[in-house]
């Protein structure tokens, strides 16, 4: 791949494994994890958890709640108002999210980087907002949903 990407990924109908086998696949050599909170209830996808697993196979990981979606937007996602739940978040995010973005894409430009939430396709997510926000300011990095 030429120039700096960031893969977007969920882990909902994964195991552990798939997830990890999914990150290899593409060389990800950090995982940023976008929940607001990086709990679970499926196993293995909680923080300490994912990170011990990560950690095993060489892939770095960092939790970024400033890009995590408020519990207040998720209904539109949960609607299926994908558009304005990600514009809600978009407003919502302010300067920290922000600032947040600008240094996931000086990671992305340094490493191959993967960033986290639950829902598997990313368009039902505020991953779809945070990417396409990068991609406005930082139109040279790649994004890749991964399916």
């Amino acid at each position: 791949m030429a120039g700096p990407t960031i893969f977007s990924i969920g882990y909902e109908g994964r195991t552990v494994a798939e997830f990890v086998s999914a990150l290899e696949e593409h060389l990800v050599q950090v995982v940023v994890d976008v929940r607001l909170h990086p709990i679970s209830r499926k196993k293995g996808f909680s923080k300490r958890l994912l990170q011990a697993a990560l950690s095993l196979r060489g892939i770095a990981y960092q939790h970024e709640p400033r890009l995590g979606n408020p519990r207040h937007n998720r209904p539109s996602f949960l609607s299926g108002n994908f558009e304005h739940g990600r514009t809600q978040f978009i407003q919502l995010m302010g300067e920290a999210g922000e600032t947040a973005i600008g240094q996931l894409a000086e990671l992305a430009e340094a490493s191959t980087v993967a960033i986290l939430c639950v829902e598997r396709d990313s368009e039902r997510c505020h991953r779809a907002a945070v990417t396409g926000f990068m991609s406005a300011a930082r139109p040279h990095i790649r994004v890749v949903a991964l399916p």
